[in-house]
């Protein structure tokens, strides 16, 4: 079974539960036309790519504390998490129950993830790269997709490679992935019509034609990624991605945007992945943030703790 975006973030997703239980850019203009009832002013692709690159977030260190709300098949689990990131170097989590003793420290970087476990009855730690956690998680996550999800920051948005149109849904931007051919065959739906109504898109796979095109094809040529932008600030809103290949949807949403040393960050986030069969929720609310306070990143693991081998 080939791993595609939405196993890989998906996974991120029960680490998290298994471990613990995971500038304010205004336009003058678009605020005029609201005012007076009008529509956004249209952009093109690439002047909305480059209003969504001057919102991004600028620090050396961030630093966060949020509280979890996690609904895993069926199963609801609430937890602590603090997080520390040095940008694009190195990611620290630690989980912890209400009591606020820390039982899961996770330390991520680009090529390396480390974690120890002090839960009750499951005290090991781990040592090793991508590749030996991802084989044994049976996905591929990497370090930007992580950093992007806990900042706000687009997830799997290729600038280079992508081929994307914009529209405008109410007083929001909406980037959206072109669709090819076999996109176009399998849904059997209009493409204009997708584009805004529709969040959760799945493949009939219980259509022979459907079954041999998803036979034939590669991961990357059945996913749409969408991506929402707030008309005003161009901060990131809401970003759904629909793996036809897997028939899941995930949706990621950025709510309750505020100012920080200058900077809007989102103090509200979920996460919600569905297939025909289940639906898993994950919301984080940020409770303090701090910008540019250095921390020294240590792991020591306690006496006794066994080590697991992950290839």
């Amino acid at each position: 079974m080939k791993n595609t975006l939405l196993n890989r973030i998906k996974i991120f997703t029960y680490v998290l539960v298994l471990f613990s239980v995971s500038a304010s850019i205004s336009s003058c203009n678009n605020t005029k036309r609201l005012l007076n009832g009008k529509p956004l002013k249209s952009k093109t692709p690439a002047g909305l790519l480059n209003k969504l690159e001057k919102t991004s977030l600028e620090y050396e260190w961030l630093s966060l504390k949020t509280k979890v709300e996690a609904k895993i098949d069926g199963e609801k689990q609430s937890f602590k998490a603090t997080i520390r990131i040095k940008k694009d170097s190195v990611m620290v989590l630690s989980i912890s129950p209400a009591l606020g003793v820390e039982i899961v420290k996770l330390i991520i970087t680009k090529d390396s993830v480390k974690y120890i476990s002090k839960i009750p009855g499951d005290k090991h730690y781990y040592m090793g790269d991508f590749r030996g956690i991802n084989n044994h998680l049976k996905a591929e996550f990497n370090y930007s997709m992580i950093q992007n999800m806990l900042t706000g920051e687009p997830v799997e948005l290729n600038r280079k490679d992508d081929k994307l149109k914009s529209n405008i849904e109410g007083k929001q931007y909406l980037l959206v992935q072109k669709y090819n051919r076999k996109l176009k065959r399998v849904t059997g739906s209009d493409e204009k019509e997708m584009d805004f109504n529709v969040d959760t898109i799945f493949a009939d796979t219980t259509d022979r034609r459907t079954n041999r095109i998803l036979n034939r094809s590669r991961e990357n040529e059945l996913l749409i990624k969408r991506y929402w932008l707030d008309g005003l600030t161009y901060k990131l809103t809401k970003t759904i991605f629909n793996d036809l290949y897997s028939n899941r949807t995930l949706e990621i949403t950025h709510q309750d945007y505020k100012e920080k040393d200058s900077q809007l960050f989102p103090f509200l986030s979920r996460l919600v992945i569905t297939d025909p069969f289940h639906k898993q929720e994950i919301e984080a609310e940020t409770t303090k943030i701090k910008f540019d306070k250095p921390y020294e990143v240590t792991f020591n693991v306690p006496e006794k703790f066994e080590r697991r081998y992950y290839y």
